[in-house]
């Protein structure tokens, strides 16, 4: 598993939520491509995007980090991990959820697909 700072430095050509939002595809300069996904379907599903996607595209990532949040007070027991993504033109950040009731990592993975 890929870790997101891998994307520093590159220029993304497209972003691509599929429609089940459990899967966003990153489309980078030189024809490679990377995948953000979990691998138990319906466990985490992408809640939220903050920002504008054309933040993302045709300029280099220059920053990203991770943010867990993690509620160990019941019944409430939230768990969700943001991805942040900055460049020169905004920033952007995918917020996902991991289903209640599921005991599962609220990480996704990162792969880089070849």
């Amino acid at each position: 598993m890929g870790d997101i700072s891998e994307l520093i430095g590159l220029t993304m050509q497209n972003v691509f939520i599929n429609a089940e939002k459990d899967e966003i595809h990153f489309y980078v300069e030189g024809g490679r491509y990377f995948k953000m996904y979990h691998t138990q379907s319906g466990v985490i599903t992408l809640r939220a995007i903050y920002g504008h996607l054309n933040h993302l595209i045709n300029v280099p990532i220059l920053k990203t980090a991770e943010v867990i949040h993690k509620s160990e007070d019941p019944p409430n027991n939230k768990a969700w991990t943001l991805y942040r993504f900055e460049t020169k033109k905004g920033s952007v950040s995918f917020r996902w959820d991991v289903n209640q009731n599921r005991q599962s990592s609220e990480h996704v993975s990162f792969d880089e697909m070849r």
